[in-house]
């Protein structure tokens, strides 16, 4: 932790890493990770209005595929407008229709954007995650935006 109190924010892009500091945002980072990971925020107050308005929506992780990152049972919110006037980016996390099976959702990370702008998304687990080349952008649902619940963050009680 820094003086202020808040945790580092670790991101990476291809080929660039980089620490920041979280100074003037109202939240602190939920999952500390390496550098070459990917980090989702707790859910903030403008978050949560969002989500009241319905701005936002809620999604339950189910798998392991992007563990450490996310961990089965964790609820994460998705701006599903994120993506109306803009394509997706290299390192956006998102939930889309799984390619071959149209009734079930996937969360992944955007590993590539293509010209022809379609998505590679990849999960962060290999040993858990099937990773999907060349998906259409109209299957994705929404990027994510904070980590809304996660019941590694519950309180533990003491029974004495």
């Amino acid at each position: 932790m820094d003086r202020a109190g808040l945790r580092p924010f670790y991101f990476c892009s291809p080929g660039i890493g980089l620490t920041l500091f979280l100074t003037t945002l109202p939240f602190v980072c939920k999952h500390e990770m390496k550098a070459t990971s990917f980090v989702i925020p707790q859910i903030s107050r403008r978050e949560y209005f969002l989500w009241l308005l319905r701005r936002r929506k809620r999604f339950k992780v189910a798998g392991a595929s992007m563990f450490p990152l996310l961990k089965p049972g964790d609820e994460v919110l998705i701006d599903q407008r994120a993506y109306n006037h803009n394509r997706p980016e290299s390192g956006d996390i998102v939930v889309a229709w799984h390619p071959g099976r149209s009734d079930l959702k996937i969360i992944k990370r955007v590993a590539a954007v293509f010209e022809d702008g379609t998505v590679s998304l990849q999960g962060e687990n290999p040993f858990e995650s099937t990773d999907f080349n060349r998906v259409s952008p109209g299957k994705i649902i929404g990027k994510v935006t904070c980590v809304f619940y996660s019941p590694s963050d519950k309180p533990t009680t003491n029974s004495s």
